[in-house]
């Protein structure tokens, strides 16, 4: 019976360590990293936005003061950038060359005031997580609201605390620490629950979760239920990222693109 437990474990889980070269640094304070498909790299520090490309050369830099510290962005269409300014209720769209291409919107006159996460959608759209409603919608890029979760806390029968939100391939993924990553369609539907918790990040490529946890950094495929895992020694690691062929390192004060 433990032979079979064991040969089990070895097929769901597949534990290794590349041997990895360290190509280029950054070096900067920073709150949070976030990276395009292109692979731009951007660093974002209070009221300031940093952009980076793959060889580690500064690009452009953008900040807003009368807004505030971003408290969130959504790169994952480069020729629209998302930020959001939570502690004033406001979002805004940059441009390939971070230049505001558009006003602000001021949640506040949408009753959207305690909206906690925001991210890019389909269509030039957006989603949001409303904390008054405990809903999630989709609004098209006239602030018009297309799709409505209704209260999630009665949909799903139990109570949640999101802290991360991103759309991937018509798929919103919704990560609840507690009880891990909630998946709905394009719809507002809910789909499924991925069991991984204690998150404050992830990335979704297709239908691999990558994720940074224990010193471990994780590739698994929720469709297959196939987990790749690699595990690091040095502990002043506060993260690891999916980047192009390789990863990305993240440190307190640094981040590496190893290849």
């Amino acid at each position: 019976m433990k032979l079979v437990i064991v040969l089990i474990a070895f097929l769901f889980t597949i534990n290794y360590i590349p041997n990895y070269n360290t190509n280029t640094c950054i070096t900067s304070k920073f709150d949070f990293i976030e990276i395009d498909p292109a692979g731009n790299i951007y660093i974002v520090k209070s009221d300031q936005l940093k952009k980076f490309n793959s060889k580690g050369e500064l690009l452009k830099i953008y900040s807003n003061k009368k807004l505030g510290n971003i408290y969130s962005i959504d790169v994952s269409n480069p020729l629209k950038i998302l930020l959001f300014y939570k502690d004033q209720s406001q979002l805004l769209f940059l441009d390939s060359q971070l230049s505001q291409n558009a006003e602000v919107i001021d949640l506040l006159n949408y009753n959207l005031e305690l909206t906690d996460l925001v991210c890019n959608s389909i269509n030039n759209g957006f989603w949001l997580f409303n904390r008054q409603n405990n809903e999630l919608c989709r609004l098209d890029k006239s602030i018009n609201k297309i799709v409505s979760t209704g209260n999630l806390n009665v949909v799903l029968s139990k109570k949640i605390n999101p802290n991360y939100i991103l759309e991937k391939d018509n798929f919103l993924f919704i990560n609840n620490p507690e009880e891990g990553i909630l998946i709905f369609d394009i719809y507002g539907t809910y789909y499924k629950l991925i069991p991984i918790t204690g998150l404050n990040y992830f990335n979704v490529n297709s239908t691999t979760i990558s994720y940074f946890k224990n010193n471990t950094f994780y590739k698994f495929d929720f469709l297959k239920l196939l987990s790749d895992e690699i595990t690091f020694e040095d502990l002043q690691l506060n993260n690891v990222i999916k980047y192009n062929n390789g990863l990305l390192k993240v440190f307190k004060d640094s981040i590496c693109i190893i290849n």
